[in-house]
């Protein structure tokens, strides 16, 4: 709060100076002490973008530079993943060496005052690789905290989608997904690393909102993606919204793609970028999760980035982290 806000060398100024010129001097301090409150609560929401590192990065890295202010973070495919064993293993070295190079990725995000997140990618979607890495939270922790100290990562994302051949899982496995994540963003924590989780209504290890809102993780809808209509994606975007999950752990994904299943439907038109912003604002909810960024598709369009821009901007009612 503004009377909360002290600068003790102006307060000094302030308090030298006589009747209605003090009072002008405090008044000026006070309505800029607010505007400061404003912009700070302007810039909670995040807009984060997953982007699949290439190649190419550097026009990736253009692409946000055109649009200051407006991207929070990106979430990058460096090649980390889970093994058979349940262990964390990098699968793929040179998009390792593209993120992590002196001007690689990761470093233009951070001059571009981004945060750099790095995604713990599905693997095989083998749902009993999952269950051997829930056995080994305190090593995940500790190796995510490690190596996210030296890269100077700002969080991890955990992108675990279990399908075959074991299935999707189930509330025990939730349950135990969610006492993993509580553990390895407890570790995560110490060094100010964030952790979020990738969930959807098909997968039933992730479909359990309640339970895993109670590690305390940021939740990133992929069920959100698209729809054929407004109607249906509604649809969708209540299963989380209205799920019994604060409100602060939610993040919704948005798609962002074109294929020759998005094509010419309602998900890659301006009007649905339109309806679904308004609708994260009115719901006040503090993240949208762009997928993808793939600047040589145009991926977003130009008309995702003024919406996106006014999400971002747009003040946030509650705490900004889980």
């Amino acid at each position: 709060m503004i009377s909360e806000l002290h600068l003790p060398g102006i307060e000094r100024k302030i308090n030298m100076e006589n009747g209605r010129n003090g009072r002008k001097l405090r008044g000026a301090l006070v309505m800029g002490m607010a505007l400061l409150t404003i912009g700070s609560a302007a810039a909670e929401r995040d807009v984060s973008f997953w982007y699949s590192v290439d190649n190419n990065y550097a026009d990736a890295l253009a692409m946000l530079e055109a649009h200051p202010g407006t991207v929070s973070s990106v979430m990058l495919y460096c090649g980390y993943n889970v093994n058979a064993t349940g262990h964390l293993y990098v699968d793929a070295a040179s998009t390792l060496d593209l993120c992590t190079k002196g001007d690689g990725m990761i470093a233009g995000l951070k001059r571009l005052n981004i945060a750099a997140e790095v995604v713990v990618n599905a693997g095989t979607t083998d749902l009993n690789e999952y269950e051997a890495a829930f056995g080994l939270a305190d090593l995940w922790g500790e190796q995510l905290l490690g190596i996210g100290q030296k890269l100077g990562l700002s969080g991890w994302n955990i992108d675990w989608e279990p399908q075959k051949p074991h299935g999707s899982g189930g509330l025990v496995d939730a349950e135990h997904y969610a006492t993993w994540l509580t553990t390895v963003k407890g570790k995560l924590a110490s060094g100010g690393i964030r952790l979020t989780a990738c969930v959807a209504d098909w997968g039933g290890m992730i479909n359990h909102y309640d339970v895993l809102s109670k590690a305390g993780v940021r939740l990133m809808d992929m069920e959100t993606y698209n729809a054929d209509s407004f109607s249906q994606w509604l649809g969708r975007y209540h299963s989380i919204v209205t799920a019994d999950v604060p409100r602060s752990v939610v993040g919704i994904g948005l798609g962002c793609w074109i294929d020759k299943s998005t094509n010419g439907t309602w998900s890659v038109t301006p009007a649905s970028a339109k309806q679904r912003i308004d609708q994260l604002l009115a719901d006040d909810v503090p993240e949208a999760a762009m997928f993808r960024l793939l600047p040589s598709l145009l991926w977003p369009e130009d008309f995702w980035w003024p919406e996106l821009a006014r999400f971002r901007r747009a003040s946030l009612e509650m705490p900004h982290r889980p």
